[in-house]
């Protein structure tokens, strides 16, 4: 039999409830995103202490985070920092930040992704691409420094209908290649040519 156990708990000592998480596998940190727009990162090789800035300045977004991920290269943005150093969060506001983890002080880069409620976020693992999802019924792509690359708002084919408010959003790993999922029962795959 196959049983699971709790090996490590880490209190948040936040008040709004956690929103999404990720592992950033280069650094070695578990990545929160809060409903208040808080991010947060903790370290279990420290025993779970949290590693979030006092200061106000690193709680940026104002919105309900949908998305944190970590280690993504910088897609040739010139940021002066290392992929395996950065952070990426987006919020229900519809905006995008890039974040050096190793300070949360400020964010690198701030992009206004869509001025509609984004209901997720992805970002592709090695090339420069983002994909935003929003309820208002369409799937954004862009260049990581913000650039619209294109916008999908119907499924393909002849009479092709609107795809429902996106709820989930996902690129391959080393592919050119997204995947998305609305409140319709259609999953949409991607081919993206940059």
């Amino acid at each position: 039999t196959t049983t699971t156990t709790t090996t490590t708990t880490f209190p948040s000592a936040e008040q709004p409830c956690v929103t999404c998480l990720a592992h950033h596998s280069d650094a070695g940190l578990l990545i929160a995103g809060f409903a208040d727009g808080a991010i947060a990162l903790y370290d279990p090789r420290a025993g779970g202490a949290p590693r979030r800035s006092g200061a106000a300045s690193a709680r940026e977004h104002d919105a309900w985070i949908v998305h944190v991920s970590g280690g993504h290269d910088d897609g040739g943005a010139g940021l002066g920092t290392a992929g395996h150093r950065q952070l990426l969060s987006g919020c229900l506001a519809g905006e995008v930040k890039l974040w050096d983890v190793r300070s949360l002080r400020a964010s690198l880069l701030t992009i206004q992704a869509q001025s509609s409620t984004m209901t997720n976020l992805a970002a592709h693992e090695t090339a420069p691409l983002l994909a935003s999802g929003s309820h208002n019924q369409f799937l954004k792509f862009m260049a990581r420094d913000g650039r619209q690359l294109n916008i999908v708002r119907y499924h393909e084919g002849f009479l092709g209908q609107r795809i429902g408010p996106v709820s989930a959003i996902a690129f391959h790993p080393t592919k050119l290649l997204a995947a998305s999922g609305s409140t319709d029962p259609v999953v949409g795959i991607y081919a993206c040519r940059v």
